[in-house]
């Protein structure tokens, strides 16, 4: 059995179809996504239905919990430009929709694959830590209610491992063979808005039935993207970004 998980759609509807492509082109049979579906790009509205269509198992993240009520963003949770697209986002989104985002879980457990799928971090996910070092990574993995745990947030893909020393390794995304006595946290990347200096969709396809997790990249229409951004009247920072991959 395929597995595909994705995460950080961020309102990216070009990257989004393309990644739902390959998705079916890879002969994935069931699809996660971690949440930040909407949030800097121009397709809120896009993405949540392409998702809810196809009743694709999302988790929320920081820019859905933030579209989803109408509450003052607390100082210094977001940054201006990212602020900026938040109040766009709110404005933007359907009412249905924005429902849909604030009755997504936080945490999802699928015990049946021994899997879990969160945005930030499994340990209290509603703080939205970022886990960008095996010192960061090293309590969430002892805490992780199953062996392998999805994430994102970062839109930088990465791959935590303990040993059964308890020791705690991190490898840029490869594809690699599970073992089965030891635990794994694996960052996703991003779909619509990547940090990594690639500006293609990044997504994993994990072989349950193998053990094995693949990293997948997959090209879009960056500029039709990018108009969007611009046509809503965003920030020009971030259409730029999307095609320096930062």
């Amino acid at each position: 059995m395929k597995i595909a998980v994705f995460s950080d759609i961020h309102a990216n509807l070009e990257a989004l179809e393309e990644v739902l492509k390959d998705i079916e082109a890879q002969g994935c049979t069931r699809v996660y996504c971690c949440g930040d579906v909407v949030g800097y790009g121009g397709s809120p509205n896009e993405c949540c239905i392409a998702l809810r269509e196809r009743r694709i198992p999302t988790v929320k993240g920081n820019h859905d919990a933030a579209t989803a009520v109408d509450v003052p963003l607390l100082p210094g949770f977001f940054n201006p430009i990212a602020a900026i697209s938040v109040h766009w986002t709110r404005e933007s989104t359907s009412v249905s929709n924005r429902e849909w985002l604030d009755r997504l879980p936080l945490v999802l457990v699928e015990k049946d694959l021994d899997i879990t799928v969160c945005h930030a971090s499994p340990l209290n996910p509603e703080d939205w830590n970022y886990l960008t070092s095996p010192a960061k990574a090293a309590p969430m993995l002892a805490y992780m209610p199953t062996r392998i745990c999805f994430i994102g947030h970062s839109h930088e893909a990465a791959v935590f491992w303990m040993e059964t020393d308890g020791h705690v390794m991190m490898v840029p995304p490869c594809q690699m063979r599970l073992r089965p006595d030891e635990r794994y946290l694996i960052n996703v990347g991003s779909v619509g808005q990547p940090r990594d200096r690639d500006v293609r969709a990044s997504y994993f396809i994990y072989d349950h039935t193998d053990g094995v997790i693949t990293p997948r990249r997959v090209p879009y229409k960056v500029e039709s993207a990018q108009h969007k951004i611009r046509l809503a009247g965003l920030p020009e920072r971030l259409a730029n970004r999307l095609s320096i991959g930062r």
